[in-house]
Protein backbone atom coordinates (compact mmCIF):
# COMPACT_ATOMS: atom_id res chain seq x y z
CA UNK A 1 0.00 0.00 0.00
CA UNK A 2 1.42 3.45 -1.07
CA UNK A 3 1.75 5.97 1.94
CA UNK A 4 -0.02 9.28 1.38
CA UNK A 5 2.07 12.63 0.19
CA UNK A 6 3.94 14.43 2.87
CA UNK A 7 2.66 17.59 3.61
CA UNK A 8 4.32 20.56 1.66
CA UNK A 9 6.91 21.21 5.25
CA UNK A 10 7.88 18.04 4.70
CA UNK A 11 6.59 16.52 8.01
CA UNK A 12 3.70 14.24 8.56
CA UNK A 13 0.56 15.48 10.21
CA UNK A 14 -0.18 13.10 13.21
CA UNK A 15 -4.16 11.78 12.89
CA UNK A 16 -5.99 13.19 16.09
CA UNK A 17 -7.28 10.85 18.89
CA UNK A 18 -10.84 9.88 18.09
CA UNK A 19 -13.39 10.38 20.86
CA UNK A 20 -16.51 8.70 21.94
CA UNK A 21 -19.56 10.94 21.70
CA UNK A 22 -22.01 11.30 24.72
CA UNK A 23 -25.59 9.40 24.22
CA UNK A 24 -25.11 6.71 22.43
CA UNK A 25 -26.31 3.53 23.33
CA UNK A 26 -27.45 0.30 21.77
CA UNK A 27 -26.46 -2.68 21.19
CA UNK A 28 -24.38 -4.56 18.43
CA UNK A 29 -24.38 -8.10 17.31
CA UNK A 30 -21.41 -9.82 15.15
CA UNK A 31 -21.79 -13.24 14.03
CA UNK A 32 -19.54 -15.17 11.87
CA UNK A 33 -16.15 -16.26 11.35
CA UNK A 34 -14.61 -18.42 14.13
CA UNK A 35 -11.09 -17.30 13.22
CA UNK A 36 -11.85 -14.28 13.48
CA UNK A 37 -13.27 -13.73 16.85
CA UNK A 38 -10.07 -12.44 18.37
CA UNK A 39 -9.58 -10.12 16.32
CA UNK A 40 -13.27 -8.91 16.71
CA UNK A 41 -13.60 -9.36 20.54
CA UNK A 42 -10.27 -6.61 20.84
CA UNK A 43 -12.20 -4.14 18.77
CA UNK A 44 -15.28 -4.60 20.45
CA UNK A 45 -12.93 -4.16 24.07
CA UNK A 46 -12.03 -0.55 22.11
CA UNK A 47 -15.21 0.18 21.08
CA UNK A 48 -16.38 -0.32 24.47
CA UNK A 49 -13.98 2.01 26.35
CA UNK A 50 -14.81 5.37 23.67
CA UNK A 51 -18.71 4.13 23.93
CA UNK A 52 -19.63 2.38 27.44
CA UNK A 53 -23.27 2.37 26.59
CA UNK A 54 -23.22 0.14 23.33
CA UNK A 55 -23.43 -3.53 24.21
CA UNK A 56 -21.54 -5.98 22.08
CA UNK A 57 -22.03 -9.36 21.40
CA UNK A 58 -19.09 -11.60 19.72
CA UNK A 59 -20.23 -14.76 18.43
CA UNK A 60 -17.73 -16.50 16.36
CA UNK A 61 -19.84 -19.96 14.80
CA UNK A 62 -18.49 -19.96 11.88
CA UNK A 63 -18.24 -18.05 8.56
CA UNK A 64 -21.61 -19.62 7.30
CA UNK A 65 -23.54 -18.28 9.47
CA UNK A 66 -22.70 -14.70 8.82
CA UNK A 67 -24.90 -14.33 5.72
CA UNK A 68 -27.88 -15.47 7.40
CA UNK A 69 -27.38 -13.08 10.84
CA UNK A 70 -27.19 -10.79 7.91
CA UNK A 71 -30.62 -11.78 6.46
CA UNK A 72 -32.52 -12.37 9.71
CA UNK A 73 -31.44 -9.12 11.15
CA UNK A 74 -29.56 -10.64 14.28
CA UNK A 75 -26.29 -9.13 13.42
CA UNK A 76 -25.01 -5.78 12.49
CA UNK A 77 -21.59 -7.66 11.92
CA UNK A 78 -20.60 -10.54 10.03
CA UNK A 79 -17.10 -10.93 9.72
Amino acid sequence: MARPPAPASGRRQRHPRLQGRPGISGSIDSIGSDTLNNLMSFWAEGFRKQYPNVKIQVEGKGSSTAPPGLIAGTAQLAP
